[in-house]
């Protein structure tokens, strides 16, 4: 691609980036990783909020990608120099794709300062990447040998029919497909299970003093509608208040018939409580006041939850007119409902980055694909990383996107969602779901469902992206 191509993507990056709804981070914990919202960085350590608690760990021990997606969670997009040193981090550690898009997004805010330098960066591609560490790190091998796992580290593999060692404290019974029990490692539990519901005397007290806290606190005249599915508060309106109530019932309708999920199957604790909000300005009120988590004003909105106790956050666009403003939220709505559904359909397990955001955006786009900038963007992502023969492996692929300007990493989990869609059929992508749900590994449920080995389904993958690229991936 040439400096101007990317220099005009850049240019429509910054839109969907200030539009986009940003996402918690993902982090690399060995076998295991650790899902949640990065609060504060510095030169020694990432402080992340996981189930509500803050933890700190080590910038030393991260692995540039991580640090990557820590960093540009944080990152203002209206800031070119912050901007062009992560790019150049990026570089530096041999994130070619995340330094180039984020050095051509720091050329376009000021072009003035950065051009010629993101030019000259741009320009030297025999660069030799650092090893693998975060910055201040502990020296680490440019190419560490995969060690082979202990004895006693391999009699701890989760059983398809026990799940492991029914005496040990570190595993938890979960329930898969048709009432199985299954055993999985404690670690692998998204947060803890045990929030309960709320009981209707609590639920009314809740819903009043909700109510009277975004009125006093966040401004503007809210209204609170009980659906099928969710409370449903919003401040706009009447006729976008009413359109935006039953678009929520729409989207869960929509979801529950892809993910084959049924009335009475485990997901979030009650009705789910559903913010809309006018303003932006609104929308940092309520992350700052309500949820105490002033960062997630980064985010075009999210959802958050404990257990399953949960709750999806969604602001209009003031600045963007109304027509794009109702679009973007809509989509937004489809968007961060996924999130929520499929986290806690089923049991609450840890899912990977590629399998939620791909799916976030397969519903997001299945719901909108006339036309519509996401998607666009995704489909002129694949296409020119099919030109080029650049195509992200799954396994490259499992962490990514990791944050919300990760286009590519948005763009392959999308595409690799919508294959396991039409491939062979429409219900191998729930059953595989539930698999991975019952504690399975990406592989394991892939393997059982689709009935072959996982690189020849990987196979089958690439020649349906590079035949359905040209075709806009158009649907048959």
């Amino acid at each position: 691609m040439s400096q101007i191509r990317y220099l005009v993507a850049s240019l429509f990056l910054l839109l969907l980036a200030h539009v986009q709804a940003a996402e918690p981070v993902t982090i690399s914990m060995g076998s295991s990783s650790m899902r949640g919202e990065v609060v504060r960085m510095t030169k020694t350590e990432v402080v992340l909020r996981v189930n509500g608690k803050e933890q700190s760990i080590p910038a030393g021990v991260l692995t540039p990608k991580d640090y990557y997606a820590c960093a540009k969670s944080l990152l203002d997009p209206k800031d070119p120099k912050a901007t062009f040193e992560l790019g150049e981090y990026c570089l530096k550690k041999g994130l070619k794709d995340e330094g180039k898009d984020l050095l051509t997004m720091a050329a376009a805010i000021d072009k003035g300062t950065y051009g010629a330098k993101v030019e000259a960066l741009l320009g030297a591609t025999n660069a030799k990447p650092e090893p693998a560490k975060g910055p201040d790190a502990i020296k680490v091998a440019d190419n560490p040998k995969k060690e082979e796992p202990k004895k006693e580290d391999s009699e701890k593999k989760v059983d398809s029919e026990d799940g492991g060692s029914e005496g040990s404290k570190e595993w938890i019974e979960v329930t898969g497909p048709g009432g199985k029990k299954f055993k999985i490692p404690k670690q692998f539990m998204a947060d803890d299970e045990n929030v309960p519901a709320r009981k209707p005397d609590e639920m009314k007290k809740f819903l009043d003093e909700r109510l009277a806290d975004l009125k006093s606190k966040v401004g503007g005249e809210w209204r609170m509608e009980e659906t099928k599915h969710f409370y449903f508060f919003s401040n706009l309106k009447p006729e976008l208040h009413a359109n935006f109530k039953q678009e929520a019932e729409i989207f869960y309708n929509q979801i529950a018939m892809i993910l084959q999920h049924k009335e009475g199957d485990p997901l979030w604790n009650n009705k789910c409580p559903f913010y809309m909000m006018q303003s932006r300005a609104q929308f940092a009120k309520f992350t700052s006041v309500i949820d105490q988590s002033p960062s997630a004003f980064n985010s075009g909105g999210y959802f958050m939850h404990k257990g399953r106790e949960c709750h999806i956050v969604i602001p209009m666009y003031d600045s963007m007119g109304e027509k794009n403003a109702i679009r973007e939220a809509t989509n937004t709505l489809y968007h961060e409902g996924t999130h929520a559904f499929l986290q806690l359909t089923g049991n609450n397990v840890t899912i990977h980055s590629w399998l939620h955001e791909g799916m976030a955006q397969f519903i997001e786009f299945f719901k909108d694909d006339k036309n519509n900038p996401g998607r666009n963007d995704r489909v002129y992502l694949l296409q020119d990383a099919v030109r080029r023969g650049d195509i992200l492996s799954w396994e490259e692929g499992r962490n990514r996107p990791m944050g919300g300007m990760d286009r590519s990493g948005y763009a392959f989990a999308w595409s690799r969602v919508e294959f396991l869609y039409q491939y062979p059929d429409k219900s191998a992508l729930p059953r595989m779901i539930k698999g991975i749900k019952a504690g399975k590994s990406d592989e394991e449920a892939m393997a059982e469902v689709f009935k072959m080995k996982v690189e020849d389904l990987e196979t089958a993958y690439q020649r349906w992206l590079k035949e359905r690229a040209p075709k806009n991936f158009k649907r048959d």
